[in-house]
């Protein structure tokens, strides 16, 4: 990838829906503008991964599987893609240290994040699923970079489990 072309850099927890309806979402919204994708991930560190010897590299190793997909998705696009990672405890803090290094290394970046959209929109749903976006993107903007939270609508069936909307 040229790093002085625009990039989409997106930050991606896991491989599914949401991270793919993202990539989906933006390619539609900004049509032709990006030149590659950039797929930015937080492996957490939580008291699970303390408990064996091997674990924070378990982590990193499936992290850095999950990305790879990613970049397989944006080639099958047509796109180059690249992908980052940090390990830590803090999520927003990681991410947000990512996301500079991105921008030091691609001069044009745009930052993006898949926010869910459900039909009946309850207080827990802001709380499990769109927080942590919200406070990078607060951080970002500090900083002076541009990050866009594109809306992944999701159809709500029964109470264990939820699909998004194409």
């Amino acid at each position: 990838m040229d790093p002085r072309q625009p990039v989409a850099a997106i930050l991606v927890e896991h491989y599914g829906g949401v991270g793919i309806h993202t990539v989906l979402n933006l390619l539609r919204a900004f049509p032709g503008h990006f030149r590659g994708l950039v797929f930015l991930s937080v492996g957490m560190v939580d008291s699970e991964e303390f408990k064996r010897e091997d674990a924070v590299e378990q982590l990193r190793t499936r992290t850095e599987e999950m990305l790879a997909r990613y970049r397989v998705l944006a080639a099958g696009l047509g796109l180059p893609a690249a992908s980052r990672l940090r390990i830590g405890t803090e999520v927003v803090a990681e991410a947000e240290a990512l996301c500079l290094e991105v921008a030091r290394d691609f001069s044009r970046p745009t930052f993006f994040t898949g926010k869910m959209i459900f039909q009946s929109e309850r207080w827990w749903h802001r709380l499990l699923h769109n927080e942590t976006a919200m406070a990078i993107q607060q951080r970002l903007q500090r900083a002076g970079k541009t990050m866009v939270t594109l809306p992944i609508r999701v159809r709500e069936g029964s109470a264990a489990s939820a699909a998004v909307v194409p």
